[in-house]
């Protein structure tokens, strides 16, 4: 049996089995996968899904989601420290990221954010809304991504010329840092986690480095169970504060609050939110 997965006018669709018996899946609102409402014909080849699909969807095509195209299966890229199980799970949690919106899930700190437009650099920016909000804002965003079909994803469900898309990662940073770039605000949501201490040790001075005088940092630490095919670590707001601190960052505040995803909420997941300044 084989798998296929594309991206679908901005939609995920995965296709798997042989020819002579496909069976088709779409996320679910809840993020769940399940059984797609349109049925492939047994009698198509492998490599005629791809036009199938653009033309059974092609009224769905817009400006912004224009294509079909093929995604990665898990795995076909080198496995970044911290990212495992997100390729499995795309098809799950694209439809649960997107559906949080911005202010609900940084209302902690909202009013902490710049008001003005500026630069902000959005590492971990997974499916792209939050750059997105910011871009709407009038904010010039790098947002730095590892997971390629995150990445892709965004790209054609946020299209905007104030957001450019980068393959990298935390703790190296090293294509973001060969930019020698600094940044008004600096936001790591979801990701701090996902390093261990000699990782996080390393890391806090690079983000530290991309701050400019006067500039935000913005930390969501995630807390709770632990999804059995990830990479996390229990990380306290106190640790990351301290390692910010000497950093030379000041600490504007540091909350525990609830999850806004109504699944996260239902698992038990809580997150500290902070923010310190250079």
């Amino acid at each position: 049996m084989s798998q296929h997965r594309f991206n679908v006018y901005g939609r995920l669709v995965t296709i798997e089995g042989a020819q002579g018996n496909w069976s088709a899946f779409s996320p679910s609102p809840d993020g769940k996968r399940v059984p797609a409402s349109f049925i492939v014909p047994n009698f198509l080849a492998e490599d005629e899904l791809c036009q199938y699909l653009a033309d059974l969807f092609h009224e769905s095509a817009t400006p912004g989601n224009g294509d079909v195209f093929p995604l990665p299966l898990p795995h076909a890229e080198r496995m970044i420290a911290g990212t495992e199980g997100y390729e499995e799970d795309a098809e799950l949690l694209i439809e649960r990221y997107e559906s949080t919106p911005f202010v609900e899930k940084h209302q902690a700190i909202f009013d902490l954010l710049p008001t003005r437009p500026g630069s902000v650099l959005d590492i971990g920016s997974g499916t792209g809304l939050d750059a997105a909000w910011l871009a709407d804002e009038g904010h010039a965003v790098l947002a730095v991504e590892p997971t390629e079909v995150f990445r892709r994803t965004a790209a054609i469900r946020h299209p905007s010329t104030r957001i450019e898309w980068l393959a990298d990662s935390l703790p190296g940073l090293h294509e973001t840092m060969r930019r020698r770039q600094t940044f008004d605000l600096v936001m790591i949501t979801a990701v701090w986690m996902h390093l261990d201490r000699e990782q996080r040790e390393e890391a806090m001075p690079r983000v530290a480095a991309l701050l400019r005088p006067g500039a935000r940092l913005v930390m969501a630490l995630r807390h709770g169970p632990i999804p059995a095919n990830r990479r996390m670590f229990e990380v306290t707001a106190e640790e990351t504060a301290e390692l910010a601190t000497q950093q030379g960052l000041s600490v504007l505040r540091s909350v525990r609050t609830e999850s806004a995803q109504p699944y996260n909420r239902q698992a038990g997941v809580t997150w500290s939110r902070l923010v310190c300044q250079r």
